[in-house]
């Protein structure tokens, strides 16, 4: 097993203890559990930031084009847009959904597919276009999931106000 897998396992691990405690905060609200939770996402942003870097480092280039990385990329704007919400808006139950949709990612990506090299990198025509491309498109993916969880926040709470006044 190489370093990178290694690290992508331990960013596993670390990502299912942040998720098990901003379930134990929106149980319950617990501020000590909110900031750990926030602490290990923190630690799992660190990881996945290593694993891209071993990954640059024996590969030569940045790794993209393989479906494991879009995945791993889509998985990593997760992290990074749940850390500025955390930040920024204070919602724990977004933060936890979007959190299950970037661990779900990154459990499946691991069980799927494999980090591998491929040839498209030499093609050098439209190499930058194509860089372009897939990372615009990834941060199109990041940006629907969150919409998508804002909406569903929304259609749970316009039902349950619904109920209430009639």
């Amino acid at each position: 097993m190489t370093l990178a897998e290694q690290v992508y396992e331990a960013l596993i691990y670390m990502y299912a203890l942040s998720l098990l405690f901003y379930f134990s905060d929106c149980i319950r609200r617990n501020a000590g559990a909110k900031r750990t939770g926030t602490g290990f996402l923190v630690v799992v942003w660190g990881l996945q930031v290593t694993h891209v870097i071993l990954r640059m480092w024996t590969e030569g280039h940045f790794p993209i084009y393989t479906t494991f990385d879009f995945l791993f990329i889509f998985s990593f704007s997760i992290v990074l847009m749940s850390l500025v919400m955390t930040r920024i808006q204070r919602s724990e139950f977004v933060i936890l959904l979007l959190n299950v949709v970037g661990f779900s990612v990154t459990v499946l990506n691991r069980l799927w597919f494999t980090a591998g090299e491929i040839s498209l990198h030499n093609w050098q025509t439209v190499h930058g276009l194509l860089i372009m491309h897939i990372t615009l498109a990834n941060l199109g993916f990041a940006a629907l999931t969150v919409a998508t969880v804002f909406a569903l926040l929304y259609l749970f709470l316009h039902r349950k106000l619904k109920k209430k006044v009639e």
